[in-house]
């Protein structure tokens, strides 16, 4: 009996056929189910319809034939994304978002001035392209989706997501594999990924795995990137959801060069001044509770909990939470600063007690302003865990992970890193009741004093804000900067899984917290077995601390210099080649890409977080405005100025790199230290006058203290 007499001969032939296939070329799925058998599953094959379906808990999931269910399926997909519509995403930045003027926001602001987008014309999405730059299936099902679309579309990078794993093996009957990937393998512009997580059921693991992929595919994700949820399922309804809601907390994470050169500065600066760092957290933790204070709105009505139990927690005040707290007559134990600019040091320089200040110990990011450390007395470093910095200076287990984007990000990150037992979170509102209502009282933004830019970051419109859930159940205003922080804040708790994380803010609710009300913080505050505050001081602020020496300075910066030009000659040449279509763009950026993930990331990890950020901004601006401008001739104008503005940055970024850090570090001279990325890096040069008569004009200062003219 041949296999077309025998149907099920067929099937049995197929599975065979796709282990040999994926042995050869993906080993993980070929290990997993060589000798997988179905274990609530069962297959059905249906030789009068010539059809098949999966039997689960005793029905059909196609509803009695797969092969007849998907086209209804496919055909509703393709009626929303399909080539010449338009996907709203993520919407492009403009010419004048990159404001600050330094080396990286000045390229890549003269690339968005040459765009014939402007933001004023608003943004009605982007263009589906002849071919799909990316499609996630959620969920493998018998494989016949995939198959078909695959088949009638020209999609350049596939990921399939499935949890079930009896499905992807009903999968190795129904459909070749071979024949829908193999065209994905012999083209280096095009990749094939499966993410198969057997039998997982949090949901939260299963976004994390999607996510951690999606975000290695920039640009086409966050802009391009579509999702087809096969079957329907709920579960990856939501979980698509999630990772939309999350996309502009991935757009503001990538950072910049221009950033990341100042804290390096910083931190060489640092360094040289003999500041020491954190010990690395013990084993055993700390049997302490600590409470974690932001200066959000609510912290005025939970105020009375920090004075009445002060004794008997550790209180760590966040950035402007300190100002709050001392009008508030508390005096927190430990001061946690994150930020790098200059900004964070002129706002906490307005406090007039400078005594209160010095007398508050400061644990501060390596890539803190030098002039912040000037303030406290008593002072510690620590290393991000995600940022360049650590990998350069930091010891094996010492950098503390997830400690960004805020200065509450980086104390949360600090009190899991040494493991305190329980968490209190006050004043971590990520949001505010009113526009005119977005502080705690006393925090410096409310100062009379303070400078325009202090009240700028203040100051929103209503375009600027929108509205989340509330801890108490009502609704509160937000950014998407603080939606971001926020974010990153319930990524890091479920991350985590402690379990003593109690919200006593009463502003977004966070997610994988208990908020408390009322009277129950004191009800939930535990007794530790002996571990007092004085002993934590004594761990984190040993004597014994190390900072880091001249010699390891120079091993590094030499390093990311050598690092820095090989990335150029790399990039460079993958532009050698002009680029003139959509699809040509696309393949750019993923070799770009694919580089800097599977070379730089694998070879050089820090070196990939300190320049990583800056290359995904040029890839976002030109895939970004080239989906959206219709006009095929003004289309290929902008790609010829994004290739060109892009190797222009290439071009001059070495050179910009050795002036910056190969010099003297003298503080009280380097501009970089005394002034604001917002501002200009170094002064222009005065013009040189030869053989010219000229006449100086001074200043006299007479005893009542006017100003008369004198001249030379």
């Amino acid at each position: 009996m041949s296999q077309t007499d025998n149907p099920a001969a067929q099937y049995v032939a197929r599975r065979i056929k796709n282990l040999k296939f994926f042995q050869a070329t993906y080993p993980g799925v070929f290990d997993y189910f060589s000798s997988y058998e179905l274990k609530a599953s069962q297959l059905d094959i249906l030789p009068d319809t010539n059809d098949v379906d999966l039997i689960e808990g005793g029905s059909h999931i196609y509803g009695g034939g797969a092969k007849a269910y998907v086209p209804k399926e496919l055909a509703q997909f393709l009626s929303v994304f399909d080539s010449g519509t338009k996907v709203r995403s993520i919407k492009p930045l403009y010419e004048g978002e990159y404001k600050n003027p330094r080396y990286f926001a000045q390229q890549v602001d003269a690339l968005y001035k040459k765009s014939p987008l402007k933001e004023e014309d608003g943004f009605s999405g982007y263009f589906v392209p002849d071919f799909f730059p990316m499609v996630v299936f959620m969920g493998c099902g018998l494989g016949l989706h995939i198959e078909r679309l695959c088949n009638s579309r020209d999609i350049h990078h596939v990921c399939v997501v499935e949890t079930d794993m009896d499905r992807f093996m009903g999968s190795l009957y129904t459909v070749d594999w071979q024949e829908i990937v193999s065209p994905y393998l012999s083209n280096t512009d095009k990749s094939f990924k499966f993410i198969l997580i057997p039998n997982e059921k949090n949901e939260a693991m299963i976004r994390t795995e999607v996510w951690n992929y999606l975000i290695e595919n920039c640009p086409i994700f966050p802009v391009m990137t579509q999702f087809y949820n096969h079957l329907g399922s709920p579960v990856f309804d939501r979980i698509i959801d999630a990772v939309n809601s999350d996309l502009y907390v991935h757009l503001f994470s990538f950072g910049n060069y221009d950033d990341e050169l100042n804290q390096l500065n910083n931190a060489i600066h640092n360094f040289k001044q003999g500041a020491k760092r954190l010990p690395l957290p013990s084993k055993e933790g700390f049997d302490f509770p600590v409470c974690i204070v932001g200066s959000g709105p609510s912290l005025d009505n939970r105020i009375d909990w920090l004075k009445t139990f002060k004794d008997q927690v550790l209180i760590i005040s966040c950035g402007t939470a300190l100002s709050a707290l001392h009008r508030h007559g508390i005096k927190p134990d430990i001061q946690i600063e994150l930020e790098s600019d200059y900004n964070t040091y002129s706002t906490q320089s307005l406090m007039e007690d400078k005594d209160y200040m010095c007398s508050v110990k400061l644990i501060g990011a390596a890539q803190l302003t030098p002039k912040m450390l000037t303030l406290f007395d008593e002072k510690r470093l620590f290393f991000k865990g995600e940022g360049a910095l650590q990998g350069f200076f930091a010891a094996s287990g010492e950098a503390i992970k997830e400690a960004a984007p805020t200065c509450t990000n980086a104390a949360l990150a600090f009190a899991f890193h040494y493991s305190f037992s329980q968490i209190f979170l006050f004043g971590l509102d990520y949001g505010f009741p009113s526009k005119d209502q977005h502080h705690a009282e006393g925090a410096v933004y409310y100062k009379k004093d303070g400078s325009e830019a202090l009240k700028a970051c203040t100051t929103y419109d209503d375009a600027q804000l929108m509205r989340v859930d509330a801890a108490d159940g009502n609704t509160i205003l937000t950014t998407r900067f603080l939606f971001t922080s926020k974010r990153r804040t319930e990524n890091m708790i479920w991350a985590a899984q402690h379990p003593f994380i109690y919200n006593c803010s009463n502003g977004s609710n966070i997610e994988n917290t208990i908020w408390l009300d009322g009277d129950q913080f004191s009800q939930k505050l535990l007794s530790n077995t002996g571990v007092t505050k004085s002993s934590v001081f004594d761990y984190l602020f040993n004597d014994s601390a190390v900072g880091v020496d001249d010699e390891m300075i120079s091993k590094q910066c030499t390093a990311m210099a050598v690092a820095l030009g090989d990335l150029v000659d790399e990039i460079l040449s993958l532009l050698s080649s002009p680029v003139t279509t959509c699809g040509g763009l696309t393949g750019i950026c993923y070799r770009i890409n694919n580089y800097l993930q599977q070379d730089l990331k694998a070879n050089n990890e820090s070196f990939y977080f300190f320049i990583r950020g800056s290359i995904w901004h040029f890839l976002h601006a030109g895939f970004s405005h080239t989906l959206t401008i219709n006009d095929s001739n003004e289309r290929m104008q902008f790609l010829a100025s994004w290739q060109e503005a892009f190797k222009d940055f290439l071009g001059g970024v070495q050179g910009h790199f050795q002036e910056v850090i190969f010099k003297e570090f003298d503080m009280e001279k380097d501009l970089f230290v005394h002034r604001s990325i917002a501002n200009v890096e170094k002064d222009p040069e005065m013009p040189v006058f030869e053989d010219m008569e000229w006449t100086f004009t001074g200043l006299m200062v007479d005893t009542e203290g006017r100003y008369s003219n004198y001249v030379v």
